[in-house]
């Protein structure tokens, strides 16, 4: 589906930077398409194809000034919600891309339905690992100062099945758990600090930058 958004943008995407590969496939086959791409991470993944560029670094921790506007395109595929500073990694994101390009991201989805009412917290949100969940509004809010705008986003999933029996659980969570909030406030509170909902699903988001 990446792939595709990006074929579909083929005149204007020429160089893609991928933060935070580590094991991710999506680098060599974007090389295999034809991208020129770069991964910055903290060290060189070791499956990463030679004539793929490399450089080190952490994208909430430094600002790039020697990338600014350097590529078409900046993916980052569930990395946003493992930084320290999301504010300081998105001013990051924006700044490496070009005027008029795109950047790409997944992060896990929160501020649906089922994550408002389920009788449950979210299993995302597990420090140290994942520290920020991100809401589409809140994304709104972090990239619209930037001069940076979401043009799509969407629930991302490797097949409409398994997006179709995410979906399901998210309704199966948040339809028991909106009853009781409305019935039995006091005890939905005390059930969502004590267990973990079973939705896990992922949003996409498709950031282009303004000139």
């Amino acid at each position: 589906m990446v792939l595709n958004s990006l074929s579909d943008n083929r005149e204007r995407i020429d160089s893609v930077l991928d933060v935070g590969a580590s094991t991710s496939p999506f680098p060599n086959l974007a090389r295999a398409h034809g991208y020129r791409v770069t991964v910055m991470d903290i060290v060189r993944p070791k499956t990463l194809e030679n004539n793929i560029g490399f450089i080190g670094g952490l994208i909430d921790q430094e600002e790039r000034m020697d990338l600014r506007n350097n590529f078409d395109a900046v993916t980052a595929w569930a990395v946003i919600e493992h930084c320290r500073y999301p504010l300081v990694a998105a001013k990051n994101l924006v700044s490496m891309c070009k005027p008029r390009g795109f950047i790409i991201l997944t992060t896990p989805a929160v501020g649906k339905f089922g994550d408002k009412y389920a009788l449950g917290y979210s299993p995302w949100y597990i420090p140290p690992e994942h520290l920020t969940l991100i809401s589409p509004k809140g994304m709104e809010k972090i990239f619209n100062p930037l001069g940076a705008k979401i043009i799509e986003f969407g629930t991302f999933e490797i097949t409409r099945v398994r997006k179709m029996l995410r979906r399901m659980i998210g309704i199966g969570e948040g339809l028991p758990g909106l009853v009781i909030k409305k019935i039995a406030p006091d005890v939905w509170r005390r059930v969502q600090c004590r267990r973990a909902s079973k939705i896990r699903e992922i949003h996409y988001f498709i950031i282009q930058k303004e000139s």
